[in-house]
């Protein structure tokens, strides 16, 4: 069968693994289509695996979509993914504390829908500090 991209068989063979992995780094540089499924996905979907004869890859989501299969239900690679949907929460977070009014830490985790613990850890992820510390800057 012809592949849809023309990815070398070294790369294929290198996409392969990251998908294998669910290799996050690989997040939105490619996607892959299961033919026997008729879904296209994300490197990182929480899927079974497919069998590697059965995968095709894809540079562009556009290209993934041309394929006429339909987006997996499991990772849903027409939304954002979820680091970029964190990364969005952490900046609102930013902004409120940039436009300086003090704000207790719990109104900031109530802004962003997230629970505490996930805040403080996805805020240091994304700033490389705390909450505090960012005001402090």
């Amino acid at each position: 069968m012809e592949q849809t991209a023309t990815i070398e068989t070294a790369s294929r063979r290198s996409r392969l693994a990251q998908i294998y992995r669910r290799d996050p780094t690989s997040e939105g540089r490619f996607w892959c289509s299961v033919v026997t499924t008729g879904v296209y996905c994300r490197p990182t979907c929480p899927a079974r695996h497919a069998r590697p004869e059965n995968i095709r890859l894809h540079e562009t989501l556009a290209e993934a979509r041309a394929t006429g299969f339909r987006p997996c239900g499991r990772c849903r690679p027409e939304e954002p993914s979820t680091a970029d949907r964190h990364r969005a929460l952490i900046e609102i977070a930013c902004r409120l504390i940039d436009a300086g009014a003090p704000r207790a830490p719990q109104d900031l985790i109530r802004a962003t829908g997230l629970s505490a613990s996930q805040f403080y850890k996805l805020f240091r992820r994304f700033t490389g500090t705390t909450p505090s510390g960012w005001a402090r800057r």
